[in-house]
């Protein structure tokens, strides 16, 4: 068994996974590694957006993915407990729909590609240890054996330590949220063909069709919520969500639940580690580009790494120079369309959803008056030109 890599990644699942086949194709020895055994089931909101399909198309994946069990979606709505639906703002101009697809589907999907070519090596099992060495390299003790790698790339979640332990700096954001997420099993001619939020108060719960009979409902909200509902509110908010929606469903599987979602924003890299996926920047998901911000940020870094191994010193240095700058504007870019949603739901709710949105419905009539476009203009247009002032508020 081989021993020694120019990258290690650990963390299997999409970033990790994606970020591997990025660096397989540029001829990039790495060593992928997770602590959990595959496939397995993963909290998720398993809406793929237009950003994502174009990424996986990127890897050469396109017909693999649409032969996956899938669901399209062409739009977005939202339900406010007790009143009429309403549309969301629509996309911005030429970002298309996007797909519903289970994450159990799509990290295999990514995981087999791997497997399948050289070089690389994958294995499932816990890193007992991983010491970082004078010169920068690194030394990961596994169940496995030991194995040296002279870059680390970490895609080990929202929820891991490990960042912490290595030293990876992090700026705190905002007051974490916790999530249940769940899978329903409805009548395939009653599956909504588009992606719902249901707002019950400071609660939003994403419906997601994933497969022709299968619907993915994530429930986010605070954590002391969040634990309210395991106890006993959680039967009563389901069959408020599914009356809202007009469906009837049976729990297919159990609840998952993840913690601390979109409450920081760790460094894309710090000496020789390289941050990907959510153990970077958890998006909220309401924006639905979560999926699409761990392959866009592994696409970033895989392409930063192929610089810094195979081009010259000074490419390499420019490369790593310039890597925070070119995360940080596609970071900007989809948290711009995140913001962009609460703003669409502040400015279409009879109250404001959150207070902290206020400044960006001024700032949407601002724009409408400095362009002299009517109220009712919620096109593409204003879309596009929203999302890069979004990003910045």
């Amino acid at each position: 068994m081989e021993k020694s890599f120019e990258v290690a990644i650990i963390g299997a699942s999409l970033a990790g996974a994606s970020l591997a086949l990025h660096l397989q194709r540029a001829g990039i020895s790495c060593l992928l590694t997770d602590k959990h055994t595959f496939p397995r089931r993963k909290a998720c909101g398993e809406a793929l957006s237009i950003l994502g399909i174009r990424e996986l198309e990127e890897l050469g994946l396109g017909s693999e993915l649409r032969a996956l069990p899938h669901a399209p979606f062409a739009g977005f709505h939202f339900l406010e407990k007790g009143k009429a639906r309403a549309e969301l703002l629509p996309l911005p101009q030429g970002w298309g729909h996007g797909i519903g697809v289970q994450r159990f589907h799509l990290d295999q999907l990514l995981l087999n590609k791997f497997r399948s070519a050289r070089p690389g090596l994958f294995f499932s099992g816990k890193q007992e240890l991983i010491k970082e060495r004078a010169d920068g390299s690194f030394i990961i003790h596994t169940e496995k054996g030991e194995f040296k790698s002279r870059y680390l790339a970490l895609a080990t979640g929202s929820s891991s330590r490990l960042p912490l332990v290595l030293g990876v700096p992090v700026r705190e954001r905002s007051r974490a949220r916790s999530a249940l997420c769940l899978a329903l099993r409805i009548d395939p001619l009653k599956l909504p063909p588009v992606v719902t939020l249901y707002l019950d108060g400071n609660l939003q719960a994403c419906c997601t069709p994933v497969d022709k009979e299968q619907l993915n409902i994530s429930i986010l909200a605070s954590s002391g919520r969040c634990r309210e509902l395991g106890k006993s509110e959680f039967p009563y908010l389901l069959q408020n969500i599914l009356r809202a929606l007009e469906l009837e469903a049976e729990l297919c599987e159990e609840p998952l639940a993840v913690s601390d979602i979109g409450c920081f924003h760790r460094s894309a890299l710090t000496r020789n580690i390289f941050v990907v996926g959510d153990a970077l920047d958890q998006l909220d998901p309401i924006g639905r580009m979560g999926m699409a911000q761990a392959l866009i940020s592994a696409r970033i870094t895989g392409k930063t790494l192929h610089k810094m191994l195979r081009g010259t010193e000074a490419e390499a240095m420019a490369a790593r120079t310039g890597h925070r700058r070119n995360l940080r504007s596609a970071l900007r870019m989809l948290n711009g369309y995140t913001r962009l949603s609460y703003l669409c739901l502040a400015n279409r709710l009879s109250q404001p959803f959150l207070g902290r949105f206020k400044a960006g419905a001024l700032a949407r009539e601002m724009l409408l008056k400095m362009h002299d476009l009517p109220r009712s203009s919620s096109t593409s247009m204003i879309s596009s030109m929203l999302v890069n002032l979004a990003g910045r508020l």
